[in-house]
């Protein structure tokens, strides 16, 4: 075999070489992109996460579980901002089909330097375009707890990005006289809830029902105090008492 013979073959196997390596090349591109797009079941024993998010197809929020420093802000049709309180909780958060925060799941609970300690617990439902309409909690200030379930009536108006900063703004404001305009004037605007019903355990110790009326006014509440006696109170707007059960019956028996 004569020099340009061999020259010839060694020409011929380098290009065999070369398709062989793209051959190769493109075959591990394609199975590395099938790990991804496999529909297959993933079995974990144990994972460490800081924030799981699910989504729909289109990158909507369906729910996400997060720790305090990853927890989102408010989220009101795919836009975020910043929450009236100003602070996040750990917990999981549920989105309607407009990308809209609408219920939560939170615990939370820290201790001062001084040994006071705030310890909360809450179930959220939201309104449709709205805040709070139920929720199941437990909130504790040092040995000041309460725990029960809440319900409130909400307006119509939709709790819009706008009135959501003007609710922050008015509440970073100090105490006084022009914060307590700017609320009224928020008030007449109809965004503010009144709440309706409570039934749980109050911080003195009472088992208690209230019933309110639209203004947030407790007018009818049924309760065992701390040392177990029972009452039921019907009271006016102003919650003066106008009648007390077994009180207001023993007193009008012995007239």
């Amino acid at each position: 075999m004569d020099q340009q013979q061999v020259l010839k073959r060694i020409q011929l196997e380098l290009r065999l070489i070369r398709i062989y390596a793209l051959v190769a090349t493109a075959f591990m591109i394609v199975m590395w992109f099938a790990g991804f797009t496999q529909k297959t079941n993933q079995k974990f024993d144990e994972i460490d996460v800081q924030r799981i998010n699910i989504v729909e197809k289109d990158g909507k929020p369906r729910l996400i579980l997060s720790n305090r420093e990853l927890a989102p802000d408010l989220i009101i049709k795919g836009k975020t901002q910043q929450r009236a309180t100003g602070r996040n909780s750990p917990g999981i958060i549920f989105f309607n089909d407009d990308g809209t925060e609408s219920g939560a799941l939170m615990s939370a609970s820290s201790r001062g330097e001084s040994g006071s300690y705030t310890a909360t617990s809450r179930l959220v439902f939201d309104q449709f375009e709205s805040d709070e309409l139920m929720a199941l909690q437990y909130i504790d200030e040092s040995g000041k707890r309460y725990a029960g379930l809440f319900l409130w009536d909400r307006p119509e108006t939709p709790m819009t990005p706008e009135i959501q900063q003007q609710i922050r703004a008015i509440w970073k404001m100090p105490e006084g006289s022009e914060k307590n305009k700017a609320l009224n004037r928020l008030d007449s605007l109809g965004v503010y809830e009144s709440e309706r019903v409570f039934i749980g355990k109050t911080q003195r110790k009472s088992a208690t029902v209230n019933l309110s009326d639209l203004k947030g006014n407790t007018r009818i509440r049924l309760w065992v105090d701390s040392l177990g006696t029972p009452r039921l109170d019907f009271l006016d707007q102003n919650g003066g008492i106008t009648y007390r059960l077994p009180d207001s019956a023993r007193a009008s028996s012995q007239h």
